[in-house]
């Protein structure tokens, strides 16, 4: 792995880049976790503000993965406004492992920090079965807030970040 992995938004990306990203392969069972990648491709390449945004997770100039980030009026009603909300993070199977995803929460923090200023948390959902992605949220700083609710395929924790 590279010592520094990298986030560039959709836009950013070389074409050849952004093949990668719709290469991205994930297991069955994280598919349920963080829904259809070819969808949240859709959404970012349509989206004309700057209120979504798709960042992609490199390894050098490789992408590696992938996650959508929303603010303002793209969140869900449950989220406030002055949050960012992680969706549909996704790092390609073969590359799992390797503290990638972790590494990118990092960066994260950093990128909101400095190109959406008005937020000062970071905001996700997480499947209650999904114990890898738990704990890779837990290790970067993420708490559990409320109690877990009922989701798409199961409970459901939110987990918070204050910047």
């Amino acid at each position: 792995m590279q010592e520094n992995p990298e986030l560039k938004t959709w836009q950013q990306l070389s074409s050849a880049q952004q093949a990668q990203v719709r290469a991205i392969r994930i297991s069955a069972e994280q598919i349920e976790f963080a829904g259809c990648g070819a969808k949240q491709l859709e959404a970012v390449e349509n989206h004309t503000s700057d209120q979504l945004v798709g960042l992609a997770i490199l390894d050098g100039q490789t992408a590696v993965g992938f996650l959508v980030l929303k603010r303002g009026s793209t969140l869900p009603p449950w989220a406030p406004l002055g949050a960012a909300l992680i969706s549909g993070m996704r790092i390609d199977s073969a590359q799992q492992g390797r503290g990638l995803g972790s590494a990118a929460l990092v960066l994260l923090q950093a990128w909101v920090k400095r190109h959406w200023r008005d937020c000062d948390e970071l905001l996700l959902t997480v499947d209650e079965e999904n114990h890898g992605g738990i704990k890779a949220y837990r290790r970067t700083g993420f708490a559990e807030i409320g109690k877990p609710e009922p989701g798409r395929i199961g409970l459901v924790r939110t987990m918070r970040l204050v910047l």
